[in-house]
C-alpha cells in the first residue's frame, strides 16, 4: 500500500490494488449527507500488510460504477481511508473501489528527471524602467 495523502480531516489515506471477487451488490445504498450519494457494496481481494490475502467489503459511487461494467477478476485502484469511532476511539479502513482499471503504480518525482535552474529576474521599479 502506498500512502498518498491525509484527507481534509486529517485521516491517513493510502492506495492498493484490489482484484473484484464477485458482482457489486444489487443494491443500491445512500449515505446520509446532503447530496444522498449513491453507492454500492463491493467484495474485493488484496494482499494484507501481514502478507496474507483476504477480502473485504467496499463501496464504490454511483459515479465509478456508472461508467460502465466492472469484470469479476480485475484489477481495480482502491484507497483505504483511516477513521476513528467517535464514540470508542476504534480506529476504522473505510475502502473504496474506483472503477480504474490498477496494474501500474504511481508515479514519482524519481521517475523524471527534473533540473531546478535559477533565473535572476530584473527588478521593475514601477517607473517603466528596469534595474539590472
Amino acid at each position: 500500500m502506498k500512502k498518498i495523502e491525509n484527507d481534509q480531516n486529517g485521516n491517513l489515506r493510502m492506495q492498493f490494488t484490489g482484484k473484484l471477487v464477485a458482482p457489486l451488490s444489487e443494491t443500491v445504498l445512500e449515505l446520509n449527507n446532503a447530496k444522498r450519494t449513491k453507492y454500492r457494496i463491493a467484495s474485493i481481494e488484496f494482499t494484507n500488510a501481514k502478507g496474507q490475502t483476504v477480502q473485504r467489503s467496499a463501496a464504490i459511487f454511483e459515479g465509478n460504477y456508472s461508467k460502465g461494467p466492472l469484470t469479476v477478476g480485475e484489477n481495480y485502484l482502491c484507497t483505504v481511508t483511516m477513521t476513528t469511532n467517535s464514540e470508542t476511539g476504534e480506529i476504522i479502513p473505510y475502502i473504496q473501489m474506483s472503477h480504474l482499471v490498477a496494474g501500474a503504480g504511481r508515479a514519482t518525482a524519481d521517475d523524471f528527471d527534473f533540473e531546478v535552474v535559477e533565473v535572476s529576474i530584473p527588478e521593475f521599479n514601477g517607473a517603466g524602467t528596469i534595474n539590472n
